[in-house]
């Protein structure tokens, strides 16, 4: 009675083994292996779109917040430059005080190099313009004879001509000048920003970055 009942179990897992693997053998085929592919390029598809989204929305906030941008990262870059000179001074001195002392010492070390440039500016200047009248007469020389020959009063001429569509257009140059002007004006906000934001990241350097 044993051995018939131990043939039925063994018949039984049989039959199950082959059961399951008649679930499994549709997997293996063409249609099964085309569908798991279309699954598989439609999620990375999906996740290929939610990237670019991202990627957009990201370029849309840096453009919309450039002015906040900017300054961050120029005062994030002087930071980095800036923060051992302060690390060495607080050893000596509280973090702010240490900090006030770097960024004077900045401020004055680009003062500095403005006052050693400006004297050789402005005398370059100077130069150019004590020998403005021999380069005038140079190019009215160049002009009136060969290939050109626009006569003895070249520049006149084009002066005159100048003048005549400056005074055209003196709307559109007057909104250029304006638009330089705001220029100006948003390089000090951001140089002044950048300046803030580079004492307080320098002075509380902890709070900002790792380590």
């Amino acid at each position: 009675m044993t051995q018939p009942r131990a043939l039925r179990s063994r018949a039984i897992r049989t039959d199950a083994a082959q059961e399951r693997g008649n679930t499994l053998t549709p997997l293996s085929t063409p249609a099964a292996n085309t569908g798991l592919a279309i699954s598989v390029a439609a999620r990375w598809t999906l996740r290929l779109l939610i990237l670019l989204v991202g990627l957009i929305a990201l370029l849309w906030a840096v453009g919309s917040l450039w002015s906040i941008v900017l300054p961050t990262l120029l005062a994030v870059l002087l930071s980095t430059m800036l923060r051992p000179i302060s690390q060495a001074m607080a050893r000596q001195m509280p973090n702010a005080v240490a900090a006030s002392l770097t960024m004077v010492g900045f401020v004055a070390v680009l003062m500095a190099i403005v006052a050693l440039l400006a004297p050789n500016v402005r005398r370059q200047g100077s130069a150019m313009l004590d020998e403005s009248p021999d380069y005038v007469s140079q190019i009215e020389s160049v002009l009136a004879g060969a290939p050109f020959s626009l006569g003895p009063n070249a520049l006149g001429d084009i002066w005159a001509t100048t003048s005549a569509r400056l005074e055209q257009n003196s709307s559109q140059i007057m909104d250029t000048l304006i638009s330089g002007v705001a220029g100006l004006g948003t390089f000090a906000v951001t140089s002044v920003l950048t300046l803030v934001l580079t004492f307080f990241i320098v002075k509380d350097a902890e709070r900002f970055t790792p380590g």
